[in-house]
C-alpha cells in the first residue's frame, strides 16, 4: 500500500495547494497573466482529482471515468501554459492575435469532441483495461493512430514556452532568474518522464507516478513565485488600470509602429476594429500626422478636438529604444480659455482706442485754448502757459503711444516689411508737428545727404520711431531754440540724428531711463513726463529692424539720439 498512499497523499496536497493558489490570485482576475493562471490552476486541479478518483475507486468502470475526466482535463494544459508564461514575461505579441489563439486551442477542441463522441474516441485511445502497477491499481491502453499528432502538437506548445522561458532567464539577473527556472521546473520535469517513458517504452505505470508528481511541483512552483516571491504583482494590475482610465487617448507602438496596446478613450474616440493589434498606427489614424505638438482631430462626433501629441520613448537600457507611448493630450477647454481671454484682450483693446482717441480731441482742444489765452495774457504769464504746453504736448504723445501699441498689440508688433521713401516719412511727420513747432517757438534743422532714401521696414514702425524722439526732443528744447535733424548713409546702413538745444539729462538719471526702455512693458505708462512707453516703442521698433538705438546727453549741452537702420 506505500506507492498507493504516496500517491494519494501527492493528489491531496495538489488539490489544496491548487485551491490556495485559485483563491489567493483571484482578486487579480482583471489582470491577463492572472486569468491564464487561474486557468492553469484548474487544469491541475482537475488533473489531481482525476489521478485521486483512479486510485480510490473501487471498480475499473469507475477507475475509467477518472482516467477519462484526467485526459479531458489536461488537454488544454500546454497552449494553457504557453499563454501564462507569454502573458507573465510578454515575449513575442503576435501570440495574442486572435487567429493564433484560435489554431493553437484547435486541436486540443477537436481531441475533446473526438473524446466525447465513441466512435472517434478510438483514434486516439483504446483498449482499456485493468494494471496493476507495484500496489497501486490503475488503467492501462493502447494508443490510436492520431493520438501521435496531438501529443506532437502538445509538445511542440511546451517547447516554445520553454523557448519564452530560456529568453526571460538570459534577459533576467538575480532573484527573476530564480524564479523562472522554479516556475518551469515542475512541469518541465513531468515532460521529460513522458518523453524518455514514451522513447523507452517504460511501463504505464511510471508515466502515471511522472503525471502526479508533475502536477504537484508544478503548482508548488507556482506557489513559490507567484505568491512567494510575488512575479505578479499588484503593481501592474494598478498600472494596467490606471493606464485605461486615463481620460485622454493613450497608444502603445511598438519600434515598427505597431499598435501593440490602447487605452478605453482611444478606443471609444478613434472608433477602433476589433483587431486593431498589430496593425500599424498609420493605417488606424491615416490623418494624424504623428509630429508632437497640437494636432486637430475629427472624432466620431464629426467635430473638430484638439489634442496635444506627445511621443514618449519606452527606454529598456538598449540603445535603440523598443517602443514608443502615443500620448493625445485633450486641450479642448485649454482652446475655448485662450478664445476667451482673446475676446477679452480684444475688447479692451478695442475700449482703449477709442478712448485714446476721445482723449486724444480733448487734448487738441486744450493746445488751442492754451494758444489763444496766451495771446490775450501778458508774459507774466508765460511760464504757467509754457509748463500748460508741455504737460499738453506730453499727453498727446502718451495717447499716440497708447493708440500705437492698442493697434499693434493683436499682432504682438508684427514686422511689415515694404519699401518705402524715408525722407518723405520724416517730412509728413514734421508736417504733423508743424502746429506744435509753432506753438513752441521752435524751429527744426533738416539735413539730408540725399535727396531720397529707399529702405524695406515698416514705415508705420518708422513714424512713432521719428514722432517720439521729435515729442521728446521738442518737450525739453526751450523756445527760440533748434533741434537739428540729419539723415545719412554710413556703410550699409541709414543713420538718423536728432539733437536738441534743451537741458541735459544727468549721466545716472541716462543710465536708468536707458536701462528701464530696454524690456517692452507698460510700467512707464504714468510718467507722463518721462520717455515711458514712448522710448519703450522706440527701442523695440528699431530692434524688429535690426538696427541700433544710441542716446547720448550732457547736463547743459541738449540730447542726441542715433539710431542706424540696415539697407
Amino acid at each position: 500500500m506505500g506507492l498507493t498512499i504516496f500517491l494519494v497523499l501527492c493528489s491531496i496536497a495538489t488539490l489544496v495547494l491548487t485551491s490556495v493558489t485559485i483563491l489567493q490570485t483571484s482578486r487579480l482576475w482583471k489582470l491577463k497573466a492572472i486569468r491564464w493562471l487561474i486557468l492553469v490552476s484548474m487544469i491541475i486541479l482537475i488533473g489531481a482529482l482525476s489521478l485521486l478518483g483512479v486510485l480510490v475507486a473501487q471498480t475499473f468502470e469507475e477507475k475509467l471515468i477518472f482516467f477519462k475526466l484526467r485526459i479531458l482535463g489536461t488537454l488544454f494544459l500546454a497552449p494553457c501554459w504557453l499563454y501564462f508564461i507569454h502573458s507573465v514575461f510578454d515575449r513575442w505579441n503576435w501570440l495574442n492575435k486572435k487567429t493564433v489563439i484560435a489554431i493553437v486551442f484547435l486541436p486540443c477542441i477537436v481531441n475533446f469532441m473526438m473524446m466525447f463522441n465513441p466512435s472517434t474516441q478510438s483514434l486516439l485511445f483504446y483498449d482499456f483495461k485493468p494494471f496493476h502497477f507495484f500496489d497501486s491499481s490503475i488503467v492501462s491502453f493502447e494508443l490510436g493512430p492520431l493520438y501521435g499528432y496531438f501529443y506532437l502538437w502538445s509538445m511542440g506548445l511546451m517547447f516554445l514556452s520553454y523557448i519564452i522561458s530560456g529568453i526571460s532567464f538570459a534577459k533576467s539577473k538575480g532573484q527573476r532568474r530564480y524564479q523562472v527556472l522554479a516556475l518551469n521546473v515542475g512541469l518541465g520535469v513531468g515532460i521529460i518522464q513522458k518523453v524518455i517513458a514514451d522513447i523507452a517504452h517504460f511501463p504505464q505505470g511510471v508515466e502515471f507516478v511522472g503525471f502526479t508528481l508533475s502536477l504537484l511541483f508544478t503548482i508548488i512552483a507556482i506557489i513559490y513565485t507567484v505568491l512567494r516571491h510575488r512575479l505578479l504583482s499588484i503593481v501592474p494590475l494598478a498600472m494596467e488600470r490606471i493606464f485605461h482610465e486615463l481620460p485622454d487617448p493613450i497608444f502603445v507602438i511598438d519600434d515598427e509602429h505597431r499598435v501593440m496596446g490602447v487605452n478605453e478613450k482611444a478606443k471609444l474616440f478613434f472608433n477602433l476594429p476589433e483587431n486593431y493589434l498589430g496593425d500599424s498606427i498609420e493605417k488606424l489614424l491615416p490623418d494624424v500626422p504623428l509630429n508632437p505638438g497640437e494636432v486637430i482631430v475629427t472624432g466620431k462626433d464629426q467635430k473638430n478636438h484638439y489634442f496635444h501629441l506627445a511621443l514618449e520613448k519606452i527606454e529598456d537600457g538598449k540603445a535603440s529604444s523598443p517602443g514608443t507611448v502615443v500620448f493625445f493630450r485633450d486641450i479642448g477647454e485649454q482652446k475655448i480659455a485662450e478664445q476667451r481671454l482673446h475676446e477679452g484682450m480684444e475688447f479692451r483693446a478695442r475700449l482703449l482706442a477709442m478712448l485714446a482717441h476721445d482723449l486724444s480731441g480733448f487734448v487738441e482742444a486744450q493746445s488751442l485754448v492754451t494758444f489763444s489765452l496766451q495771446k490775450n495774457f501778458g508774459p507774466e504769464h508765460q511760464q504757467h502757459f509754457n509748463l500748460l504746453e508741455s504737460s499738453s504736448m506730453a499727453s498727446h504723445n502718451l495717447i499716440n503711444n497708447v493708440m500705437e501699441w492698442v493697434k499693434k498689440q493683436p499682432a504682438q508688433f508684427q514686422l511689415i516689411s515694404k519699401p518705402f521713401e524715408l525722407i518723405a516719412l520724416i517730412k509728413d511727420t514734421l508736417s504733423s508737428m508743424e502746429s506744435r513747432l509753432v506753438l513752441k517757438r521752435v524751429e527744426v534743422e533738416f539735413l539730408s545727404s540725399h535727396q531720397q532714401f529707399f529702405i524695406d521696414g515698416d514705415p508705420e514702425m518708422m513714424a512713432s520711431v521719428l514722432r517720439n524722439i521729435l515729442f521728446n526732443a521738442l518737450r525739453s528744447t526751450p523756445p527760440e531754440k533748434k533741434i537739428y535733424l540729419a539723415v545719412n548713409e554710413n556703410q550699409n546702413q541709414i543713420e538718423i540724428k536728432i539733437r536738441d538745444e534743451g537741458h541735459g539729462i544727468e549721466k545716472q538719471e541716462l543710465e536708468r531711463v536707458l536701462e528701464a526702455s530696454k524690456s517692452f512693458n507698460l510700467a512707464g505708462v504714468s510718467k507722463a513726463q518721462g520717455t515711458g512707453i514712448g522710448l519703450m516703442l522706440v527701442r523695440h521698433f528699431i530692434s524688429l529692424h535690426r538696427g541700433d538705438f544710441q542716446m547720448i546727453s550732457n547736463p547743459g549741452e541738449g540730447t542726441e539720439v542715433v539710431v542706424s537702420i540696415p539697407l
